[in-house]
């Protein structure tokens, strides 16, 4: 049953588990102390001890890495992503997409999903906050926004390589660039339209 605006009431409690699984792909472990502190509004955190303000960086930057292992294995974060008609949606927005860039898709979406959803009714609570940051650096790197920039695919295709390299992704970078139908140069990819 869905809650006002789509927020369903355990969805807080959804985003902490995504924000588990994506800090336990890297082996961070998330104690009741992380827990608690994931729970509380970041406008709180400024208030913090310096070791707490460090641990949020830390657990920030693991789950992005975490991200990227999960997303290696498409994982889904929200309900949706268990969906046919979300999995008929994705196959249709990326037409050509290579395996490894429909796994990452798959978990990127599912994950903007889940965070929309957390936004609306607990924007500002640190694992909203951790899963919005994750989902911006991945949106902004693999889905921009269109540019009618020349040598925007150029400079995609190297964001793309940098940030993989970053968190030391398990993915083939080769692959996933050649399966990626957002890149000129994708033989997969339809033709543009002009």
């Amino acid at each position: 049953m869905s809650g006002y605006g789509g927020c369903r009431p355990d969805d807080l409690a959804a985003g902490l588990a995504v924000a588990e699984r994506l800090l336990g792909a890297v082996g961070v472990p998330v104690s009741e102390d992380d827990a608690t502190l994931l729970l509380t509004y970041g406008a709180d955190a400024h208030g913090l001890a310096p070791e707490l303000r460090d641990r949020i960086g830390v657990l920030f930057e693991a789950a992005l890495r975490g991200f990227f292992h999960c997303a290696a294995r498409g994982e889904g974060f929200s309900a949706d992503a268990d969906d046919e008609r979300f999995e008929q949606a994705l196959a249709a927005a990326y037409p050509g997409a290579g395996a490894a860039f429909a796994r990452l898709a798959r978990s990127y979406w599912s994950l903007r999903v889940l965070e929309a959803r957390l936004s609306r009714h607990f924007g500002g609570v640190l694992v909203q906050q951790l899963l919005r940051s994750v989902e911006r650096c991945v949106g902004r790197a693999f889905f921009p926004e269109p540019s009618d920039e020349a040598d925007a695919p150029a400079h995609y295709a190297a964001e793309q390589r940098r940030l993989l390299a970053r968190v030391e992704a398990p993915i083939d970078v080769e692959e996933l660039l050649f399966g990626n139908p957002l890149l000129v140069g994708n033989p997969l990819a339809p033709p543009a339209a002009d």
